[in-house]
Order: structure tokens, then C-alpha cells, then sequence
């Protein structure tokens, strides 16, 4: 089973200050944060636990039908660095891990999270800011597959003159920012991430109505073979809701 939750740091006043609201960590949590000096980056942890713990509580009670409360959950990293979510059983004892894929995502003050009841299959979620992106930036991360597919979408983009809120040229960043959103989605689910793969590998088609509708749509999504076996199953969807776009793929 497939779950998200996105959240903002006005979730809470606390989370916009860098602080912990009260019953949120667990012990060692406490710990973590302590260790954070920046104020940007403690917002960014806690808005992520905030939103996972929520999460991972709403997962347990439809799966388990049980709700403990968010200082029980435990949310801490592989060794790879992805995250994983614990029940704490005591104050001493080591937290139990919960059968369940988990991933979280930052923007600005948005935290994105998707979780996977299970262990059969991993999880990735992503969350960009649309935002123009230049030449250099498509040479380094978009395969020509790709690049043929925005070719041909864009010279369908309605002009800007009769397309409302959205131009053919922000209809364009939209559609970049999907195909990076996604990719990025799916090395996290692969536990790769950027620094151990090459995101051309991923090739991302959207589909062939790229109208900008708030709702979840399927990405078709194509992995090189030096990254899973051709058998491997892969879903994906994208989302836009200005202006962010969200990715969840489940490998």
C-alpha cells in the first residue's frame, strides 16, 4: 500500500522557528537536533520528522489499527543514508523497525513524504520548486529520448496569450522540473541518489497529455539495466500543484 502526506513549516508555529514542538522526538531524536546549529537546517529536519511521524502514525492505523504517538516513532538512516521508520519500544531498548519503505523530501517549506507498507518494494519522494532551467542544466541530466519528447510537447503548448496563469514557457519549466522530479524519485527508491548514479539513466515520458491538472498522473518510467534487471516492476506518478511539483516512484 502507497501513502503521502505533504506538509509546511506553518504546520506548526514551533517548526518555523527551528524547534521541537512538544511529544513530537523520541530520546535519541532529542539528540540529533542538538547537534543542528543552523536554524535553516533544524526547520528542515524537524518539518521532515513532522510530516513523516504523521505519516508513518496514519500507515500503522490503517494497516495495524493502531496510532501510537509521534515521541513512539522513531525515524532514523541507513547506512546509505535513506530514511527508515522505528517503533520505540522502551527508553532503553533499541527501536524496533517497522516493515515499511520511507522517503522525504524537502522544498523551501515544504516537507513531502511516501511510504510503503511492506517490504517487497522501496519507495521515493520527491518535491522541487518549479524554476527555469537552462541549457547546461538539460545537457547534464536529460537524455536525448527525453529531449525528443519535450521537443514535441512544447510545440503543442498552448501560447501564452490564451493559456491563463501559465505560458507555453512556464508550461515548459513545469514539465522540466516533472522529469527531474521523477528522476531524482527513483534513485531514491533505488537507494542510489546522485552521487552513485547518472540520472540520464532514468528516462522519464509524462505522458501524452501534459495539461497542468492538480491530480496524481502516471510517469512512464524506463531504468537503464545497470541500475535494476529489465524484470524489475516500476511505478511512478507526478503532481502539480504550483508551484511545486511532487514524484513518488515505487520499484
Amino acid at each position: 500500500m502507497l501513502f503521502t502526506l505533504a506538509q509546511s513549516s506553518f504546520a506548526h508555529p514551533a517548526l518555523a522557528l527551528g524547534l521541537a514542538p512538544t511529544g513530537l522526538l523520541a530520546p535519541a531524536e532529542h539528540t540529533r537536533l542538538e547537534g543542528l546549529r543552523l536554524v535553516r537546517r533544524r526547520r528542515e529536519w524537524l518539518l521532515g520528522r513532522w510530516t513523516a511521524k504523521h505519516l508513518v502514525r496514519h500507515v500503522l492505523w490503517r494497516a495495524q489499527g493502531e496510532g501510537p504517538a509521534l515521541s513512539a516513532i522513531f525515524i532514523g538512516n541507513d547506512e546509505r543514508g535513506a530514511p527508515y521508520a522505528a517503533r520505540c519500544v522502551g527508553q532503553e531498548a533499541r527501536p524496533e523497525r517497522l516493515p515499511m519503505s520511507l522517503s522525504i523530501s524537502h522544498s523551501e517549506h515544504i516537507a513531502f513524504c511516501a511510504a510503503w507498507w511492506g517490504q517487497s518494494l522501496r519507495v521515493g519522494a520527491d518535491v522541487e520548486r518549479i524554476a527555469p532551467l537552462d541549457s547546461a542544466w538539460m545537457d547534464a541530466f536529460l537524455n536525448e529520448r527525453e529531449r525528443v519528447w519535450l521537443e514535441k510537447a512544447r510545440s503543442r503548448a498552448i501560447p501564452a496569450h490564451s493559456s491563463g496563469a501559465f505560458g507555453s514557457d512556464s508550461e515548459f519549466a513545469v514539465w522540466l522540473t516533472a522529469i527531474w522530479s521523477a528522476k531524482e524519485a527513483a534513485l531514491k527508491a533505488l537507494r542510489l541518489g546522485l552521487r552513485r548514479a547518472d540520472p540520464r539513466l532514468v528516462t522519464c515520458h509524462l505522458g501524452s497529455s501534459v495539461a497542468l491538472i492538480e491530480r496524481w498522473r502516471a510517469v512512464r518510467l524506463t531504468l537503464a539495466p545497470e541500475l535494476v534487471p529489465a524484470s524489475s516492476q516500476v511505478n511512478a506518478w507526478w503532481r502539480f500543484e504550483s508551484p511545486y511539483v511532487f514524484a513518488v516512484v515505487v520499484v
